[in-house]
């Protein structure tokens, strides 16, 4: 008796499985849209190894193949039909031991081919439902330091150049100048200047500004309370609701009134109260005041402005960080009289800040100096602090002005909207030009908050070893080393070689500037020559060295400047004549009478 099975066909298995509900606990995981078994089966490939990768994230394995197997080496007997024996499970229980001890935060599943054991592995990515994506396009950037950089201008005028290559040196995030004048021209690579000018009369006046990569956390400060006040407060934002608070103070003089010092200082006094509140204080600048230091190579007696001073950083648990500062102390000195110094300008912080100092120079040095025509009598002061900056990018748009075949085609069709349609009002107007001008010139995306700077290859190497003589010349400091003078010598050095080459490349980019704009046909502007002639230095007067009565060569400006003065007043001076001289000098007395006596 012959009995025959029946087999269903294709058509009905496929009805039948689609009819059964599945069993999600024993599905796959799906990676881009195919089972993770299904990806195993067509790379061919042995799963052996979980290796710990920052790049990736958290691998947890829970497929088919590990209900079978408990480790990787079981794992791959499995897939390769090898028996196991005592000894492989002994091993591969250690070392799965091993496996689960160490934490694995993230995780790369490396394969390898069954049939080219040579071929490079592949690092195959898995995407997993139970973790947040990946943020790319972060528009938050954090900067672990900020330096400031202060000096008294003495008059900026003609010492913009000299303040420009300083703090390109010094790379600051934040430039305060005491004493302008008048408002200074704009910082490359810097925003917008906040200046407070006198009102009553010429002179003082502050100013600070930011880099341009922390010019969108920045805000100023309206604070003051009286506008011939001169002070100028900035807020940067480093955290959420957060501010570091930075101002810059011109004083009043030691010999104005005393009520109006007092005054002056109330003032500050409830500034500070008000924004500690929200932040931390920086407060720079020149206050006019003496405070008492007592230090191996200064000494200085307190005066009557330093009282009201000293009484302020009290009340507040202030400190005066420039007084003790890792180089230098002096911050004015007469260039004409060396001798005549004196300790007026500083920087205050409150008690976080004095802990986030890591750096405090007082420029004696003269490397960071203002200079013009004339050089500003007061040294450069220069802190660094540790201090986390969110720095935000924006983007804004734009028109492309540049376009010039775009401009001529917004003419042609604004003529020719006017002639279809008469605008009658500005509004009309307005709006059918950037209707226009969004068809023919266009607009640009700018993301601001950006400070790269291309720099050339010398400039790199040369900042590479300031900062390699700076760190020896802090390990000297620190360990007391004997070489301590030849490191701080290096060191500045250094500083003035990168300050050198920066003023250098900055003339070949003018000089480039120049040659596009008389290609361009700008030669023919009386503008060109004149920007020509002062970036060149063409024209300039010739330097000659000055010698004094022993024969000595003075080659400093000001020494030299001092000695002429002094000469010409010792020239028309009487004195007494030698007594070598005395013959010639009777000889020449009677010649004198005798000719008198003539013309009567």
């Amino acid at each position: 008796m012959h009995i025959s099975t029946y087999s269903p066909s294709k058509e009905e298995k496929r009805k039948k499985n689609e009819s059964t509900p599945r069993d999600k606990s024993k599905q796959t995981r799906s990676i881009h849209g195919k089972s993770e078994m299904t990806v195993l089966k067509w790379k061919n490939v042995n799963i052996y190894e979980i290796l710990s990768s920052n790049e990736t994230e958290e691998y947890n394995s829970h497929t088919e193949i590990e209900k079978k197997a408990k480790n990787p080496t079981q794992r791959k007997q499995i897939q390769q039909k090898i028996p196991l024996t005592e000894k492989n499970e002994e091993e591969s229980r250690t070392k799965r031991t091993e496996m689960q001890s160490r934490e694995i935060p993230r995780g790369i599943l490396q394969m390898q081919s069954r049939k080219d054991p040579n071929r490079i592995p592949k690092k195959v990515r898995f995407k997993f439902t139970n973790k947040s994506k990946n943020r790319r396009g972060n528009r938050y950037k954090k900067d672990k330091h900020i330096r400031v950089f202060y000096a008294n201008a003495n008059g900026i005028k003609g010492k913009i150049e000299s303040l420009q290559t300083a703090v390109k040196e010094h790379k600051s995030h934040v430039v305060a100048i005491a004493e302008t004048k008048q408002n200074p021209p704009r910082l490359e690579g810097y925003g917008k200047w906040y200046m407070i000018n006198r009102k009553s009369k010429g002179g003082g006046g502050v100013a600070i500004t930011v880099r341009c990569d922390i010019e969108n956390n920045t805000t100023e400060t309206q604070c003051r309370e009286d506008d011939d006040q001169e002070v100028a407060w900035i807020r940067i934002e480093v955290s959420h609701r957060r501010y570091l608070h930075i101002g810059v103070y011109y004083g009043q003089q030691e010999n104005a009134h005393i009520e109006e010092v007092e005054r002056q200082y109330q003032m500050l006094d409830s500034q500070i109260s008000r924004l500690r509140a929200t932040g931390n204080i920086i407060l720079v600048g020149d206050f006019n005041a003496k405070l008492k230091v007592d230090h191996s190579d200064a000494n200085q007696q307190i005066s009557r402005n330093g009282k009201f001073l000293e009484e302020l950083m009290t009340t507040h648990n202030m400190t005066a960080i420039s007084i003790n500062a890792d180089r230098g102390i002096w911050t004015r000195v007469n260039r004409n009289n060396p001798n005549e110094k004196s300790i007026i300008d500083y920087i205050l912080v409150d008690d976080h800040m004095r802990e986030q100092n890591t750096e405090m120079i007082v420029d004696e040095e003269g490397t960071h100096r203002l200079k013009g025509k004339k050089q500003t009598d007061h040294n450069t002061l220069m802190a660094t602090f540790k201090s986390t900056i969110k720095i935000r990018k924006e983007k804004i748009k734009r028109w492309k002005l540049n376009n010039t075949e775009g401009w001529k085609q917004f003419n042609e069709q604004l003529v020719e909207a006017n002639r279809e349609s008469r605008i009658s009002t500005y509004k009309g107007l307005e709006e059918k030009m950037v209707e226009i001008m969004k068809k023919t010139v266009g607009e640009t995306t700018i993301t601001t908050g950006n400070t790269k700077t291309k720099e050339s290859e010398q400039i790199k190497n040369l900042r590479s070893e300031k900062r390699i003589a700076r760190k020896e010349y802090n390990e000297a400091r620190h360990s007391k080393n004997p070489e301590i003078h030849q490191k701080l010598n290096k060191y500045v050095q250094s500083q003035i070689k990168l300050k050198q080459a920066i003023e250098e490349e900055g003339r070949r980019t003018a000089i480039e500037k120049l040659r596009k704009l008389k290609e361009h046909g700008g030669s023919k502007s009386r503008d060109f020559w004149r920007i020509r002639k002062q970036i060149l230095n063409k024209g300039k007067k010739e330097e000659y060295d000055t010698i004094d009565e022993e024969g000595q060569i003075i080659k400093d400006p000001e020494e030299a400047k001092e000695h002429i003065a002094t000469y010409y007043e010792q020239l028309y001076k009487a004195r007494e004549g030698k007594p070598e001289y005395a013959q010639w000098t009777n000889h020449i007395t009677e010649q004198v009478k005798t000719i008198e006596e003539e013309m009567k």
